[in-house]
Order: C-alpha cells, then sequence, then structure tokens
C-alpha cells in the first residue's frame, strides 16, 4: 500500500481543525440567541398605569377594527354603485369609464398609503425639503402652497368625482392633513415631533449596527485567536497548497 506523504497528513490535519473550530463557533452562536427565549419572571404585581394603558390600546384597537368594518362597506356599496353606471353605458363609454376609475384609483391608493405612514407632506403630494442655515430658511412650504394642493387635489379625489370606493375615506384623509399644515402651531408641533423620530431612527440603526459589529467580533476573534496558533507551524504548507490550487 502506498503510504501517505508527510504533507497530505498536514493538509488533512488543517482540514479537521478548521471543521472543529467552525462547529465550536456555531454552537457557541447559536446558545447566544436562544438561551433567552424564555420570558423573565414578571413577578405577580399589579400595576394600574399598565392595566390602563392595556384597556386604552384594546378600545383604540375596537374603534379601528370598526372603522376599517365601516370603510369596507362603503367601499363595496360604491363599487356596487359603479357597476350599475356601467350597465347604462355603451361599450365605448364603459371603457372610458374604467379607465378613468383606474386614474383615480392611484390618485387615492396614493394618498392612503402616505395618510397610513402619517406623512402629511405626502398626502398633499409636497415634499418637504425645508432648511434652516442661521437665519435663513431655505424650500419653505408656506400656507399658500399648502392650500394651493389641496384645492387642486381635492378636486381630483372628491366621491362626487372620484369612482374610486375609496374616494371618502381618501378625501377624508386629504382634509385632515391640510387641516393640520395649515395650522401654523399643529404644523410645528408636527413637524418637530417628525424630526424627533427621525433622529431616534438613525441613532437606532447605528446602534444596531455597531451592536451587531461588536457581537461578530466577540464571537469570531477568539476562533481567529485560535486557528492562528493552531495553524501558524503549517503556513508554508498552506500558501504551498494556496498556489497549487491557483
Amino acid at each position: 500500500m502506498k503510504s501517505r506523504s508527510p504533507f497530505h497528513f498536514k493538509v488533512l490535519c488543517f482540514t479537521l481543525v478548521i471543521a472543529m473550530f467552525i462547529s465550536s463557533a456555531a454552537a457557541t452562536i447559536s446558545e447566544e440567541f436562544y438561551e433567552n427565549d424564555e420570558d423573565p419572571d414578571m413577578g405577580n404585581s399589579f400595576d394600574p398605569d399598565l392595566e390602563d394603558a392595556h384597556i386604552e390600546a384594546q378600545l383604540l384597537a375596537e374603534e379601528e377594527k370598526l372603522a376599517a368594518e365601516q370603510a369596507e362597506r362603503k367601499r363595496l356599496q360604491r363599487e356596487k354603485e359603479f357597476e350599475v353606471e356601467l350597465s347604462k353605458m355603451n361599450e365605448e363609454q364603459r371603457k372610458l369609464a374604467q379607465k378613468q376609475k383606474r386614474l383615480d384609483a392611484k390618485v387615492v391608493r396614493k394618498i392612503m398609503k402616505a395618510s397610513k405612514r402619517k406623512k402629511h407632506y405626502l398626502v398633499l403630494g409636497l415634499r418637504n425639503f425645508e432648511t434652516n442655515i442661521g437665519p435663513l430658511t431655505l424650500f419653505h412650504i408656506s400656507t399658500s402652497d399648502v392650500k394651493k394642493a389641496y384645492r387642486k387635489l381635492s378636486k381630483a379625489v372628491h366621491p362626487d368625482k372620484n369612482k374610486d370606493g375609496m374616494a371618502e375615506e381618501a378625501f377624508h384623509a386629504l382634509e385632515f392633513s391640510a387641516s393640520v399644515l395649515s395650522d401654523e402651531g399643529l404644523r410645528k408641533d408636527y413637524d418637530r415631533n417628525v424630526a424627533i423620530l427621525r433622529k431616534t431612527q438613525r441613532e437606532e440603526r447605528i446602534q444596531m449596527v455597531t451592536d451587531s459589529i461588536e457581537f461578530v467580533y466577540r464571537r469570531v476573534s477568539p476562533v481567529f485567536k485560535i486557528v492562528y496558533r493552531v495553524l501558524k507551524p503549517f503556513w508554508t504548507p498552506i500558501l504551498v497548497l494556496g498556489v497549487l490550487i491557483i
């Protein structure tokens, strides 16, 4: 039987060591993620404030559910009325009406999407790039700009003209956003809250990246140190093997 060369034996040992340490690192990381799956013992203490907040959240959720159900009923009713109108039209008129309805739906979806995200400027089709540089204010959106955008969109989304099933809800959302941005006090509060939220989100993203890097470093650094110590005598054959492979 042909015996294996010392070089082949070293390569085999190197492969086994790498596999062993990778398996060990994976097990350590897995334990880190799953060891705290169980909820901590919160005790049996009763907090009235938490109980009130829980009840308030339940009531709010119930109100939102009822509002959504009512909106869905209105949507179905409007869709039914539109189908009745279509049945009274000829083929050419139906095509034009259906095309216009698709355009109406596009406007409504855009408004409703921005409204759900509480983006009042986007609801009105505005982009707020206002910037303060010392005493100067650039790209300021005036109250007249808000009213102008509202008048333009209100015509396009008014339930009497817009045939989409959610036109009425979109019109109310448009009115609400316009009322917030037209009032100087409400607008300042809204802009301040948006700025705080953006700052918080930015800090959270930075912290998340930092924590991820720290976690990976803490878990991988010891493995690399051990691998370096074990493989230090084999750097020459490893380099030779790499050259041969390339």
